[in-house]
């Protein structure tokens, strides 16, 4: 299917990219329905005013899906094969050969692979940008982004990670307990932290009226964290959950070894009866001759 898709006249047959590009922009254009990833879309274009990779969607805009054709994809995908870094993931019961199969389905290209560099910087500003878009709609989606220059395997990491726990990231959270059950300015209300870009942000659906007592409470609860203003018992809840859920992770990775273990013990035990008739069957022709 890699090195021969459907294709015609040199393209890709035209009733089967129609039927994908069609799909693609319906999605597209249903985006808007879901008010909450929208609004981190257009967060993200703030956050990132100047960088297409990463302040865009990653399908692009309605318009750039319709100026595409069938032709213009095909020689893309072509230029892919050829020149693009190619990574192949294999999982499950594998032998050697069929790994070093993968290389007969890769097209014969020299591809140069590169080490990724998984971390974006955001850009430095000293300035807050603000976006707002009419919608009618009765619930406001508030999104705010914070600078938080700590990466994936820094010293400072694990402390980020409590801090959104304690900030938005957990039901003990501040803004949770504060902001949504103590006031109820907020039908929900949750932050979340990205440590391969350094950032940290704040999302809440609010009534339109609230939105800016939500953003002082917002900047308040920051701050008594900043002052060191937490209850030590539920920063300690905070990394028990944090622990537990680690370690519920590594239980069910070792339940799934044991159940692959028990079946290929169970199937041993199946086969046992059949191996000693045949056993048996050796040793009778054998003391026959």
């Amino acid at each position: 299917m890699i090195n021969h898709p459907l294709v015609e006249n040199n393209q890709f047959e035209s009733n089967f990219f129609d039927l994908h590009k069609a799909n693609l922009l319906n999605y597209l254009n249903s985006i808007i329905e879901d008010r909450e990833y929208y609004a981190n879309i257009q967060l993200q274009k703030l956050m990132f005013p100047n960088d297409a990779n990463h302040g865009s969607f990653l399908y692009g805009t309605a318009e750039q899906l319709e100026a595409l054709d069938s032709s213009t994809i095909y020689q893309f995908y072509q230029w892919l094969l050829t020149n693009a870094n190619i990574m192949a993931f294999i999982g499950g019961n594998t032998s050697d050969e069929l790994v070093d199969q993968l290389s007969n389905i890769l097209p014969k290209a020299n591809h140069k692979f590169e080490q990724l560099k998984p971390f974006v910087k955001l850009p430095q500003s000293n300035q807050v940008f603000r976006d707002e878009k009419i919608l009618d709609i009765e619930q406001t989606i508030l999104t705010m982004g914070y600078e938080l220059p700590v990466y994936s395997g820094d010293q400072l990491y694990y402390p980020a990670v409590i801090l959104n726990q304690l900030l938005g990231g957990s039901p003990q959270s501040i803004l949770f307990t504060d902001v949504r059950e103590k006031q109820s300015l907020a039908y929900d209300i949750s932050s979340s932290y990205n440590s391969l870009n350094g950032s940290l942000t704040v999302s809440a659906g609010i009534l339109p009226q609230n939105q800016a007592l939500v953003e002082n409470l917002v900047a308040e609860s920051i701050h008594k964290i900043m002052g060191g203003q937490i209850d030590q018992q539920v920063i300690a809840g905070i990394k028990q959950s944090l622990i537990d859920q680690r370690n519920q992770v590594l239980i069910h990775l070792v339940l799934k070894l044991v159940s692959y273990l028990f079946m290929k013990l169970l199937g041993l035990m199946l086969m046992m009866p059949v191996i000693l008739l045949e056993l048996m069957r050796l040793a009778s022709t054998k003391s026959s001759n």
